[in-house]
């Protein structure tokens, strides 16, 4: 069976109904950003580190092993 994928509508109100009140909640909506919009898998995402980040060319490196 095919894993289902959110619609547009649905990740909207996902991503909205993260108040940004402090920096747990910011970095959880980013994460949730970076997820949909790279498509990398948590585990990835969670193995990230600032040496990957390039700001000034806006990059993000991603490793992963198979």
């Amino acid at each position: 069976m095919l894993p289902t994928v959110l619609s547009k509508q649905e990740v909207n109100i996902l991503l909205n109904s993260i108040e940004m009140n402090d920096f747990i909640s910011a970095r959880n909506r980013a994460m949730l950003e970076l997820l949909y919009a790279t498509g990398i898998r948590v585990s990835e995402l969670v193995s990230l580190t600032i040496y990957q980040l390039n700001l000034k060319i806006e990059i993000l490196k991603c490793y992963w092993k198979r």
